[in-house]
């Protein structure tokens, strides 16, 4: 494992010293829902706005890697629909999730221009969760839900690149679970599905 990690730390060094390399910062919106597995009858989620914010690496040419550190805010709500009689939804039921997100992209510059470029790019993204709220409702139903620490998910886009500015439009699928619990002895399982629009700036080029 040491040599592995070595091998790889090794690689980016040296694509850094003799390859492109830039530096940059990003913010954008997402559009948020909650997948529902197991008891879906219950419980729907309408999509609900966030944002992310941090700095991205980009090392190669028209082949690249772009790791990246992001704080990321997702929010949805929930629709309780068949148990309306137990529970009287209200403005707290919003479910806010916050997490640190270290993407590793792969892309691929489709055109090459000199004043424009355009991409294509998939990777995975580790998240590693800072504060999640699950609601008044949820937390006060059902006491044995358990919310995840850690996420892992796919990303996959296209961008534009203008002089230094960067423009992202990507999907971004968790697989595992945003939270869990058991509803009328069904196990419920949700992931989030994501769309994301990102603006960057390289700062060094």
């Amino acid at each position: 494992m040491k040599k592995i990690i070595l091998t790889l730390c090794f690689a980016l060094c040296s694509i850094a010293l003799f390859g492109q390399f830039n530096v940059g910062i990003k913010a954008g919106l997402n559009l948020s829902s909650l997948k529902v597995g197991g008891s879906n009858s219950l419980i729907s989620y309408e999509v609900g706005p966030g944002f992310d914010a941090g700095v991205f690496l980009r090392i190669g040419k028209k082949l690249y890697v772009q790791p990246e550190v992001l704080y990321s805010l997702k929010t949805t709500t929930p629709d309780f629909e068949d148990i309306q009689d137990e529970i009287i939804e209200n403005d707290e039921d919003k479910q806010k999730f916050q997490t640190l997100d270290i993407p590793i992209l792969v892309g691929y510059k489709i055109y090459d221009g000199d004043d424009i470029k355009f991409r294509g790019f998939l990777g995975p993204r580790f998240g590693f969760a800072l504060r999640n709220s699950l609601g008044a409702n949820i937390d006060g139903v059902w006491a044995d839900v358990k919310s995840g620490t850690f996420d892992f998910a796919g990303q996959v886009g296209v961008g534009v690149d203008l002089w230094r500015f960067t423009v992202d439009l990507m999907y971004d699928y968790t697989f595992t679970n945003g939270y869990r619990a058991t509803i009328d002895e069904v196990e419920m399982k949700t992931h989030f599905s994501t769309f994301k629009f990102c603006v960057g700036f390289k700062i060094l080029k």
